[in-house]
């Protein structure tokens, strides 16, 4: 067999395995790092965790979010009590999963950690949109797909 051939030979299952889709479980399992690094972003007021996870442009909306809450003397104590995978779809180069989601919050002073606010369950309804990004897939937006609230009823578009 020629040189050139035999390479390609041995080449051709790693191509093939990095033109694959995201598996769905490989999917879930990045949005529930993502969730775990937004928690701890909120909770320590530092968005560097989600670095490894999410697009530049998912960082900086985070980030601004958590500025907003630092202008307050507030960091966000966030638990995820219960995750839901409700489905996994591919269109072109994207991946979106669906999720729904029961988190727990308490918003706490910067400092002390005291609570500064009561502590409140919320259910609703999430998409992530993953992309690649080189050669790790990332969390490039999310989206609530229902109002936060005790119930997960889809919002109406218009």
């Amino acid at each position: 067999m020629r040189p050139t051939l035999l390479v390609l030979v041995c080449l051709s299952p790693c191509a093939l395995l990095a033109c694959e889709d995201l598996p769905d479980a490989r999917a879930e399992d990045l949005v529930r790092q993502y969730n775990r690094a937004l928690a701890t972003a909120f909770r320590t007021a530092d968005p560097s965790p989600l670095k490894g996870v999410a697009s530049e442009r998912e960082v900086a909306k985070v980030t601004h979010l958590i500025d907003v809450k630092r202008e307050t003397n507030m960091t966000l104590d966030s638990t995820l009590v219960d995750f839901g995978m409700q489905g996994v779809d591919r269109t072109g180069k994207k991946v979106q999963v669906r999720s729904t989601e029961r988190w727990r919050y308490v918003n706490r002073r910067i400092g002390s950690g005291e609570p500064v606010s009561a502590t409140t369950d919320e259910r609703y309804m999430m998409r992530y949109d993953l992309l690649r990004d080189g050669e790790k897939w990332k969390v490039d937006e999310t989206a609530f797909l229902s109002k936060p609230g005790n119930d997960s009823k889809p919002k109406e578009t218009p």
